[in-house]
């Protein structure tokens, strides 16, 4: 697997192939070289010196001279940091502040929405020509008003401005994506091209062949800033398809959501389970009206029953895959078919099984210099990962990549893990189940509770499509647990609300039991499309 070689071969072969369209614009293979051609040639040209080296931030939303910014930035044999416009502006300069580079590309203006939330900001802007703001010491490219001003706009043949000893080598960092950090700064997670590369040979394939995924049409639901759209751009680009982009405006409004996707006949559904349970709350949102729509891949968070179930009626024709995995293993790691079967025989959905060059452990014990101890079949610990997708770390933080990233000794030999935080076992098959994070363990009344395990039963109950667990706190002290659950069948009154905890009493133990439970309309969701726990936590 080559990605810009990839790249170059569509534009050779299908150029006038759409490979990106939003409804912000669009670009064709041919269109998507040449662009990024001219990006690589100005930034060699002018990102100099120190910042040769350090990541270029690239800031927008959906706008298709994103991509062209990203594959500019890789020929010129620099790395990229997506920073989508949904972010604060407090965490964007956070961002800009640590990657340590004087120039920024933008696809939409960032220097404006700047200067609007802090007027004052407006008396250090300084523009320098057409395309370019200095503000704070940092460049402001735009990169619409630079390929105007800069290249003669060239849509009939193929350019070749960059040599391809500039681009970006195996072992080259690729791109950075920016999580939330517990000390309230992100950890940059640093992706090198061989890592991006070994995880799309494998997710051309997931589900199906890369010859039945070619040239079809992939949804682009999250933000560049989330690494799940690593998922659906990369497999569409390199596997010739055409990745249509929604906006964050059009997810608001989910009936005109599903007629902009029957319009560009989108084949390949690539979201949250959340995004797509809030879909379901459309009565558009089904086969009759989304025929072409045949494949949902899921990942970032837990897929429940009640999802898949619904996804099943509604789209019998689509094949449902369940996936798993950190920002720090590139994307994902596993996978695994939802069918009726699973269904049938499972509890709760399974992550599934290991992709090849990946092998996950079970921990039950690790202690430096001593061989790890591993979990027995169905023994709950924490979720390590070995293989060829591991980030190398992140950027300029040396003390969390070492808390993350260690040398362990397995099978007595030292191989480099990721302890990604997250509890799980395998079955005696060697399926995988996800838990929920270990970090999102409480004590009440003395003992320890896993609130992911309350939300995985809560989930089992049929009529509850979503659930959530906050603790509430008085005066820094757990006092209850308040469970949020999306239902279109109970309601919060009192025989609702004692059937749940009826249900729920046969799985867990009685002090496991929420306190209070409250049945929404939706769950509320994070820019990237992931239950917003930090906003809940203000409803409890």
């Amino acid at each position: 697997m080559n990605i810009i070689e990839n790249i170059k071969t569509q534009a050779i072969e299908n150029g006038k192939q759409v490979v990106f369209k939003s409804r912000m614009g669009q670009l064709s293979y041919l269109q998507l070289w040449n662009k990024s051609e001219q990006v690589a040639q100005w930034i060699k040209d002018n990102v100099t010196g120190k910042n040769e080296i350090n990541p270029i931030v690239i800031y927008g939303h959906k706008n298709p001279l994103m991509l062209a910014s990203f594959f500019g930035s890789t020929k010129a044999g620099r790395t990229y940091c997506p920073v989508d416009r949904c972010m604060p502006i407090e965490r964007i300069e956070d961002i800009i502040e640590t990657v340590e580079n004087d120039y920024v590309l933008m696809t939409e203006n960032l220097v404006e929405r700047i200067c609007k939330e802090d007027p004052q900001r407006e008396a250090d802007v300084e523009k320098i020509n057409e395309y370019t703001y200095r503000m704070s010491n940092v460049n402001f490219i735009d990169v619409n008003a630079l390929l105007v001003a800069a290249f003669e706009d060239v849509d009939d043949s193929l350019v070749e401005l960059v040599n391809e000893e500039s681009y970006l080598g195996k072992d080259d960092v690729y791109y950075i994506i920016f999580t939330s950090g517990s000390t309230g700064k992100p950890k940059g997670v640093q992706i090198t091209r061989s890592s991006l590369e070994n995880y799309l040979d494998w997710s051309t394939e997931v589900g199906d062949s890369i010859g039945a995924k070619h040239g079809k049409h992939f949804l682009n639901q999250a933000p560049y800033s989330f690494d799940l759209s690593v998922m659906d751009t990369y497999t569409s680009l390199v596997s010739g398809g055409t990745l249509i982009s929604v906006d964050k405006e059009l997810q608001q409004d989910t009936a005109a959501l599903v007629k902009y996707i029957k319009e560009n006949e989108v084949n390949y559904w690539v979201s949250t389970p959340s995004f797509a349970a809030m879909c379901l709350s459309e009565p558009s949102y089904c086969q009759e009206e989304l025929d072409s729509l045949k494949f949902f891949m899921f990942c970032g968070e837990t897929l429940s029953k009640e999802t898949s179930e619904k996804l099943m009626e509604r789209f019998p024709k689509a094949k449902i895959i369940n996936t798993y995995g950190p920002t720090e293993s590139t994307v994902a790691v596993t996978s695994i078919e939802v069918t009726r079967e699973l269904l049938a025989d499972e509890k709760s959905i399974p992550i599934g099984y290991e992709k090849h060059g990946t092998e996950i452990l079970i921990l039950a014990d690790s202690t430096e210099g001593q061989e790890v101890t591993i979990a027995k079949h169905d023994e709950i610990g924490e979720l390590v990962i070995l293989g060829n997708t591991l980030s190398i770390g992140y950027y300029k933080n040396e003390v969390k990549t070492a808390e993350a990233f260690k040398t362990i000794i397995y099978k007595g030999r030292e191989v480099p893990a990721y302890f990604t935080g997250d509890a799980g076992f395998k079955n005696k098959d060697g399926m995988i189940f996800f838990l929920g994070r270990i970090d999102r363990q409480v004590k009440l009344h003395g003992y320890r509770i896993e609130l992911g395990d309350i939300e995985s039963n809560l989930t089992k109950i049929k009529e509850i499509t979503q659930a959530a667990v906050i603790p509430k706190k008085v005066d820094g002290v757990i006092k209850q647990l308040v469970a949020f659950i999306v239902s279109d069948k109970l309601n919060e009154d009192y025989d609702s609300r004692k059937y749940v905890r009826n249900q729920l009493q046969e799985m867990i133990p009685k002090y496991m039991v929420p306190k209070k439970i409250v049945v929404l309309d939706k769950m509320p969701l994070t820019n990237n499309g992931k239950i917003d726990y930090k906003r809940m936590e203000t409803l409890v």
